[in-house]
């Protein structure tokens, strides 16, 4: 057995400043909330908002969950596009992100099935009738790249991914997407 070469060195996320925060705008789906706030005793929608990223705690950051009878406010914990901590783009005009650079795969060790080579920054897509549906992006499989430090990898239609993710040496056959917007 051996050990995946994949090591990322992320750095951590001003999440104060890196996601999209409290929210001081009406949420449209939501029924219970006034430009983004309420009462506990109030809210009586806790769980339909606008995106699935958001969510009711204390109107403080850091936010924790809302206390009986205080006020409410909902957070959107999406990641800003202009956050370099949590957010490598990939658009039109860099076209092969840092995320990929010369090593763009690693060997990764499965305890039942041996050694694979897989993708970084990308998983595979599931049930669309492609690859062997293991989550990891190998040769002639569809793939979403997944540029993001985090859960959140963006938001709208999956369009075409870098074109330098198709053409990564021992990745033949790669069809890469991603989302359309990477961060707010």
């Amino acid at each position: 057995t051996g050990l995946s070469d994949h090591n990322p060195n992320y750095p951590a996320p001003g999440l104060d400043t890196g996601i999209v925060g409290a929210v001081m705008s009406n949420d449209v789906a939501n029924s219970s909330d006034t430009s983004g706030g309420g009462m506990t005793s109030a809210i009586t929608d806790w769980t339909r908002f606008d995106n699935p990223y958001r969510f009711w705690a204390s109107p403080s950051w850091p936010p924790s969950p809302c206390a009986l009878g205080t006020n409410c406010r909902i957070w959107d914990i999406r990641l800003l596009a202009n956050d370099p901590a949590a957010i490598d783009r990939a658009v039109d005009n860099n076209p092969c992100p840092a995320s990929l650079g010369a090593s763009a795969s690693y060997p990764h060790f499965l305890p039942d099935a041996g050694a694979t080579t897989v993708l970084r920054s990308s998983i595979e897509l599931f049930e669309d009738g492609v690859g062997d549906e293991d989550g990891f992006c190998e040769a002639n499989e569809a793939c979403l790249y997944t540029p993001n430090n985090g859960m959140y990898q963006g938001r709208g239609p999956l369009i075409s991914a870098p074109t330098c993710l198709g053409g990564v040496s021992g990745f033949p056959g790669v069809s890469s997407l991603r989302h359309q917007f990477s961060g707010e």
